[in-house]
């Protein structure tokens, strides 16, 4: 039985951990081995910190894009400046974003 402040597979105590060093993108390595700036969460490539909330914002990201014909909300072309940038009208395009209607 899940308490009141679980939910799923997590709880609210899960998703509030510490954060964690992480790698960034760089232009220092590969383009293979970077994450990709198109899901990456705000603060691992401001702070190089990843926690569960990380995530969550990856996970959603790619949920946006699997129902937006696959484009993503944050298209950042392996460009740091390009992220920083569409970050900005990141909660813009959330709000013009819809689902499809269910086919019931």
């Amino acid at each position: 039985m899940y308490g009141k402040n679980e939910f799923c597979l997590f709880s609210l105590h899960d998703l509030t951990q510490s954060p964690v060093p992480c790698q960034p993108f760089t232009s220092k390595l590969p383009k293979m081995g970077q994450p990709d700036l198109d899901f990456t969460a705000p603060e691992v490539q401001a702070t190089s910190s990843c926690s569960p909330l990380s995530d969550m914002f990856s996970l959603g990201m790619l949920i946006c894009a699997i129902f937006n014909n696959g484009r993503p909300l944050i298209d950042a072309n392996h460009s740091t400046v390009n992220y920083t940038k569409q970050l900005e009208l990141v909660s813009m395009r959330f709000s013009t974003f819809t689902l499809p209607k269910s086919h019931l």
